[in-house]
């Protein structure tokens, strides 16, 4: 997790490992009860990143997926000033 302030925007970063997730399905993540689990992975109800999402641009931020490599990066980008 990295945290970070740039340009009145407070930023919050998650990187993780991307196994398996194929780029066409990022935005689709976003959506309600959309589920990316196999058989046998973390149950998910598939609606923590369409909550999330929700909650950010309530605050006039955004929420962005994006991939490097074998990354997928989780960005949340928050104006300190309205």
């Amino acid at each position: 997790v990295n945290m970070y302030t740039a340009h009145q925007i407070f930023y919050i970063q998650l990187i993780g490992n991307n196994e398996g997730q194929a780029h066409q399905q990022y935005e689709q993540m976003f959506e309600a009860y959309f589920l990316t689990a196999q058989q046998g992975e973390t149950p998910m109800t598939g609606l923590e990143l369409a909550i999330s999402k929700k909650i950010v641009e309530l605050h006039s931020g955004l929420l962005t997926i994006e991939q490097k490599e074998r990354r997928m990066y989780i960005t949340i980008a928050i104006p300190l000033v309205r």
